[in-house]
Formats: structure tokens, sequence, C-alpha cells
């Protein structure tokens, strides 16, 4: 390992210098404001290809390359979204775009998701769902090489059978598809092996108020079972062997751990991880578990192969200081694309050789904010008035010493379900920190995917502790000398827009000024909207608010 980590050690050089003028000049609002020049990248199982989003006048489009090469398609987004795009193979591109639609008469809209293939040898593409019989709840859960032919294996909801959840296998030449099972009318997700077979099941109950994981497609053996106060399991359809499928219950301790399922017996393993939300890593050909991504206070990649592991470590440790993410690899595991943010960048793409030792820039979030318009931040610790420990991320203005400095509270939108913040590049914290103030996004009690005891704790607590949790920082960081405590201004987004208008009203005299987007502000008003949508009161979104 030693010449390999001496060889992985020259990526360091293709890292921005991090020092930092210290007289910087304001850059336009604009330039963080634009959307990313490129995102959501994939790498084709060879390495040879990416896939990606970039903008497009006020649109965005798909894009698909060689590597270091031409471009070989786009395809135009056309003022919808879009959800997705991936590599079945090298030589075939799936892209997921959706949108609103209302059907004859009705008033209420519907997101609908079309699923398009492009074959790069033919350069031929076609949009394959939705068909007048089956609407696709985006990209395959599986592809599949078997003789000769290159299928893609789809969740979809059957239009004239009640929505019904069904398992579509999908020719990606031929464009034809056909049934492989209709779920029951509890069905609400399949985990799909690497053979086209359905593995598991998660059934729902009770109005979506229990669930059960049930053999195969249509098995009666229950693997477990339970209430869905925090949602329904998460189902990977192998763990590391192939003789088992990876289940994380809701409930099952602070933060789902990922478990090992034995198909066979039903026999259920020990936590891979546990004190921290994680998710497997998951092996594009066997399917089989390669790692966790790990959450939380601490985002990280591990992988079960030491090697592998040690190879990941060395390349880590090649962006000193920087936060280096795992975003996809080839199938041999030698190619692997990263991005990579920092207290002074913006964002990089880069396709690392594992066993060249060196990197490739494939391109930047946002080329115009260079290292010193990026402020640094990071953790800090501070203890609400009820004694309770609490973090938010500070990021300050680049080149102003930080002592006696005006401020801005950014508090997150959610507030569950994951929703927290984290020490990484935040284009709207940075806006604001280029413009000279300390900015602080605090997790206040409520924040999702910090453990369920956290979240619990802000269950009726609205513009009570979860209120005063997020003020609780200004006089930590005043004692700390970094800001002064009289010149603050209070601005969030949805949750946040909440909070925003909450502290100045239920708290007064504490911001100068305010700025709520998106806010909830009529808080009976909302909850008649989840019932009016839903129709029933049991849903989990009525049940929360």
């Amino acid at each position: 390992m030693r010449g390999y980590q001496s060889a992985i050690a020259a990526l360091a050089a293709v890292t921005w210098c991090t020092s930092v003028n210290a007289a910087v000049s304001p850059l336009p609002v604009d330039a963080y404001g634009a959307p990313e020049q490129i995102a959501g990248l994939r790498l084709s199982q060879d390495g040879k290809r990416i896939a990606y989003v970039r903008p497009i006048g006020d649109d965005f489009e798909y894009v698909v390359q060689e590597v270091g090469g031409p471009v070989l398609t786009t395809v135009k987004a056309d003022h919808k979204r879009l959800g997705g795009i991936g590599f079945a193979d090298p030589d075939h591109v799936l892209m997921a775009i959706t949108g609103t639609q209302r059907f004859g008469g009705e008033t209420a809209t519907y997101e609908l998701t079309a699923v398009i293939i492009y074959n790069l040898k033919s350069k031929t593409g076609k949009q394959i769902f939705p068909s007048d019989t089956v609407e696709a709840r985006g990209l395959p859960l599986a592809v599949v090489h078997k003789d000769g032919h290159v299928y893609g294996y789809f969740e979809g909801t059957m239009r004239q059978d009640n929505n019904r959840l069904a398992l579509y296998r999908t020719d990606l030449d031929t464009f034809q598809s056909v049934l492989v099972t209709r779920g029951s009318g509890h069905t609400n997700a399949f985990a799909v092996g690497p053979d086209g077979e359905v593995v598991a099941r998660t059934e729902e109950f009770d109005h979506g108020q229990s669930w059960k994981v049930m053999q195969g497609s249509d098995g009666e053996h229950v693997y477990a079972a339970g209430r869905s106060v925090w949602g329904f399991p998460d189902l990977y359809p192998r763990g590391r062997t192939a003789d088992t499928f990876i289940l994380s219950k809701p409930e099952d301790g602070e933060f789902n751990p990922p478990r090992e399922v034995k198909i066979a017996t039903g026999e259920i393993s020990g936590p891979l991880a546990d004190g921290v939300e994680s998710s497997p890593i998951v092996n594009r050909t066997t399917r089989l578990a390669i790692g966790l991504r790990l959450d939380g206070f601490v985002r990280q990649t591990v992988f079960f192969d030491e090697g592998v592991n040690a190879s990941w470590q060395a390349v880590t440790a090649a962006f000193k200081d920087e936060h280096v993410e795992f975003e996809d690899y080839s199938s041999d595991l030698k190619k692997w694309l990263i991005h990579v943010d920092g207290p002074h960048d913006s964002g990089r793409y880069f396709l690392v050789d594992v066993e060249a030792g060196k990197a490739v820039l494939l391109g930047a979030d946002f080329p115009n904010i260079t290292p010193e318009h990026v402020g640094s931040f990071d953790w800090f610790d501070y203890t609400a008035q009820d004694g309770t420990k609490l973090r938010a991320v500070v990021t300050l203005p680049p080149g102003r010493d930080p002592k006696n400095l005006p401020f801005i509270m950014l508090p997150h939108g959610g507030p569950g379900n994951g929703s927290h913040d984290e020490p990484r590049f935040d284009w709207w914290a940075q806006a604001l920190a280029n413009r000279g103030y300390v900015v602080i996004q605090p997790d206040f009690r409520g924040s999702g995917g910090l453990g369920h005891s956290f979240e619990v704790a802000g269950w009726g607590k609205w513009g009570r502790e979860m209120e005063t949790d997020v003020s609780d920082a200004i006089p930590a960081l005043a004692a700390k000398g970094m800001i002064d405590p009289k010149r603050g201004c209070i601005v969030g987004w949805s949750y946040g827009g909440y909070a925003t208008l909450a502290g100045v009203t239920v708290q007064n005299g504490i911001y100068r000024c305010a700025v709520a987007g998106g806010a909830v502000a009529d808080m009976g008003a909302m909850l008649q909207w989840e019932i009016d949508r839903t129709d029933t009161k049991l849903d989990e979104g009525v049940r929360y608010w």
C-alpha cells in the first residue's frame, strides 16, 4: 500500500489553493443564485462515459459524453423537472423527467414520471413510460443482461386497477414491456435481485399505519412487521452475500440501522452500522452490498473490503480539509466518480483512476465562485437554555476577521424527514457570508436524520423549544466575540419561514429584520390542506401535523 498511497498523494496537486486574500470584493449575488453548471453525475460501467445535468437558458438538459471527449447526446427537460439519469450499460442511458398533469375534468394535479431510453449505438431514443395503462415510479430497480438482451425492471402503478403497484420488465432495445408481477392492493415496494427475481416486498395496512416485509413477490412468510410512525422499511436486494437482503426497519433503534436478513430462514443480523443514519452502497452488477454511506453529524463512506476501504481513505486524504463524496464507480471498482467541496471550494467533480493514482477534473458546480469567495464553515457546539446539547453550522465571511460581525440566522426547512444542516458548501449561506455576515444554521430539536429521540423532542414544540433552540445560538456566538448580538436578521424557507415569522412575533426584540419565504403561516389551514389532499386523517402526513 505504501507505493499506492504515494501515487494517490499526487491527487492533492489538483486541489485548489486555499489561501484567502484578506481583502475580498463581493461577488454579484447571482453568481451564487445561478444553477449548478454540472450536477448529478453518473459514470458508465466501463468508466469511459459520464452523464449529468446542466442548465440551458431557463431550463435544464441531460448530457451524455465521453470522458474528456465529445458530447454524445442531450435531452432537454422543457420546463419540467429532471428525475434522474443512469447507465443501464455503457450503451444504454435511462432518463427520468417529471411533471404535473390533470386528467379529464379533475381539478387535482398528479405527478407523472416520463422514462426515456437512449441507445448510444443506434443513436435512437424512446419514451417508454407512462403508457396508456402504466405510470412508472422512476428509473429501474435493476438492469439484467440475459440471453443477449438488456432488461430494465421498473416499478409502475396500474391506472386501470386502482393504481396497484406492479413490476414490469422492459427490453431496452425493442422497448417492449411485459408484466412480471402485480402486487396486492397493499404492496408499496419490491426489492429486485441481479436476475430480476423479487427477493422481498413491503406491504402497508390500516391506511398506512402498519407494514410488513414479506417473502418474494407473493410469498406468505413475514420477515418483519411494525407500525409506521417513522414511515416504511427500506429494502435492498442483497446483503454482503447472495443469500441475504438488507432491511432497515423503522423504529429499530435511533437510526433505523441496516441489518442483513437470511432469505431462506428470515434470521435477522445485528446492525451493520449504528449510532448514525446509514444506507448501503450496492454493486451495480451483483447487487451485493459493498459498503455504507453514513449521514447525520458525520457524513462518511466506508467499504466492507479492507483493501477498497484503504484506497478510499487514501483518496480522501489527498483532498485535505475537503469533503469527499463517493458518487459512482466502474464495475471493476478501478475508477471512481467523486464530488469534492469544502471551506474554500464551491464544489467539483473528479474521475479517480485508483490504480494510476490520478484524478481528472470533470467540472465545477459553480465555476465563477473561486476559492477566495468561499467562506469557511464548521460545526459550532452550544447549549440550549434547558441544557440540551445542540450544534449549528457557522459560515464566516471570506477575508474578514470574525469579530463582532453582523449575523444572519438561517433555520432549515422540514423540519423532520431527514432535514438537517451539515458543514457543506451551501450557496444561500455563502451568498450571505460573501456580503459580510456570519451565517448561523442551527440543527434545532425536531430536525430529522439525527436520531428519533431528537426528532420527537420537537413534536408539539413549534414556537417553543424549537424556536428558542434557534435563538440560543446567538449568545453563545456573541460570547466568543464572533457576532454583535444586536445586529442580526433571521431568514428561512418553509419551516424555516415559520421559524422566521415566530422569531419576530412569538419572540421579540432579538432580530433587526426577518425574511420568510414559502412560510407555513397558518397551522390550521396547513392541517386542513393535508386532510383534503389525502381524504383521510390516517395519512402519515396528516398524523404528523
